[in-house]
């Protein structure tokens, strides 16, 4: 609060049941749990991906895709964005076609490698983010 609000004088702040304490404590265990979750959870979809660009040498349209060259495989990149986000992206400099693959032409279906990763790992993540921030949470009230 602001002090001048009250004339100057200090303020007292009165908290009986103790949440204010307890959301503040919640809040630094999250802030501690989350990002390495994340960047692991993200770790999981990167594998997916590049599992689904390891097919064989054949170009049979289906996934996963051929592995003809493996420049799709040294396309996909992993970058952190912040603590609780990042992003996994097909660098077009190394496979500018990359995005041709995935999603498709007016004359070749897409073969969508990177969705079909999310698609496979979300409830997994979705599982693993509320145990973790479920187990944290708990362990709250036992500092």
């Amino acid at each position: 609060m602001n002090p001048s609000m009250y004339g100057g004088q200090s303020v007292s702040y009165v908290d009986p049941t103790g949440m204010h304490m307890k959301l503040r404590a919640v809040k630094l265990v999250m802030a501690e749990t989350i990002p390495p979750l994340v960047l692991k959870e993200a770790q999981e979809v990167f594998r997916e991906a590049r599992k689904n660009l390891s097919g064989p040498k054949s170009n049979t349209g289906k996934m996963p895709v051929p592995r003809v060259t493996g420049t799709l495989d040294r396309a996909l990149t992993l970058t952190p964005v912040s603590p609780s986000v990042a992003a996994i992206w097909m660098n077009r400099v190394i496979a500018y076609y990359a995005p041709y693959v995935h999603d498709g032409t007016r004359y070749m279906d897409g073969r969508p490698y990177l969705a079909m990763a999310i698609r496979t790992r979300r409830p997994i993540a979705q599982a693993n983010f509320q145990r973790a921030l479920l187990q944290a949470v708990r362990g709250v009230g036992r500092r």
